[in-house]
């Protein structure tokens, strides 16, 4: 999926991404247990950590905020695809 949005997105372009990222808190492991024993509770939306996904397809990271919900961090991401052609 990265390489499509590196295709289209023009050079100095800017990926907006919003994720729950894993974390060691009782609250995120308390919801990793509900959700390994009640998948259908999570509609698919398991923690991940894309930062180094993003790097590795050449993706700039020029910022991320991590805000706690209900005991799981949503990561605001923003990342940029460089103008100089490297990735």
């Amino acid at each position: 999926m990265l390489r499509e949005i590196w295709r289209v997105l023009k050079p100095g372009g800017v990926l907006f991404a919003v994720y729950m990222a894993p974390t060691s808190s009782l609250g995120s492991r308390l919801w990793t247990w509900i959700f390994d024993r009640h998948s259908f509770l999570n509609n698919g939306c398991d923690p991940v950590t894309i930062a180094v996904h993003l790097t590795s397809n050449g993706f700039i990271i020029q910022k991320e905020v991590s805000v706690p919900r209900l005991g799981f961090p949503l990561v605001y991401s923003v990342s940029e695809r460089p103008t100089d052609g490297a990735g």
